[in-house]
């Protein structure tokens, strides 16, 4: 009995070391109304239902015909908690998994940009180049910085920016009704955060959506 009991433990752990083997995972972000092809499996992301999101809706792709399928996605609770339910499609031999990751608007992608030290880029029309910053107070529980800035080719240094207060620093744009402001500033990755309002001449991108992909077998 004692030898059939452990050849049953053994039969268990080669079974679910076997499935964990077969198990096949990317995380990718795809494009609103583009179609993706993975693990045989043809998709595209149609878009988002309700403000603020509810449910977000794919469309599956096969030779002969297209299944929309929607799924839950919605935020709960005070600390951006998101329920968020998988897209699961059942095979004979496998099944297809897509979980949402992250909704990223085409606004959001349109006025957020991250910078590094010493890069330049245009955000809604506007030049925005993160030149250098420097140690303004070696404060130990709150430090602060002087953040050098070239907007539309024109110095601008924040003064002594807060590190650890979470806030958003607006910063005056020359002979432009648009705002700016910075935030997330990381002194390790010398990175910062840049926001600059909607300009209705340029164009608003689609909206994405990063999402992990799972095939089960």
């Amino acid at each position: 009995c004692s030898q059939i009991a452990h050849l049953g433990i053994g039969i268990l752990i080669i079974g679910i070391v076997g499935f964990g083997y077969h198990s096949i995972k990317i995380t990718k972000t795809i494009d609103q109304g583009k179609k993706y092809g993975l693990f045989n499996y043809t998709f595209s992301f149609k878009g988002s239902k309700g403000d603020p999101i509810e449910s977000l809706s794919f469309l599956l792709h096969s030779k002969n015909s297209t299944a929309v399928k929607n799924i839950r996605y919605f935020r709960f609770g005070g600390q951006g908690q998101y329920f968020k339910e998988p897209l699961v499609i059942s095979g004979l031999l496998s099944d297809f998994y897509l979980i949402p990751d992250y909704y990223i608007s085409g606004h959001e992608k349109a006025t957020q940009k991250v910078l590094l030290k010493g890069e330049e880029k245009k955000i809604q029309g506007v030049l925005v180049k993160f030149v250098s910053f420097i140690i303004s107070s070696h404060h130990q529980r709150n430090p602060k910085l002087d953040i050098k800035l070239l907007i539309n080719k024109e110095p601008v240094v924040i003064k002594n920016y807060s590190v650890n207060l979470a806030k958003m620093n607006k910063v005056n744009i020359p002979n432009s009704k648009q705002e700016l402001f910075v935030y997330n500033i990381n002194p390790m990755k010398k990175a910062i955060g840049v926001y600059v309002s909607l300009n209705k001449r340029e164009p608003l991108p689609k909206d994405s959506l990063m999402v992990t992909v799972e095939l089960k077998r």
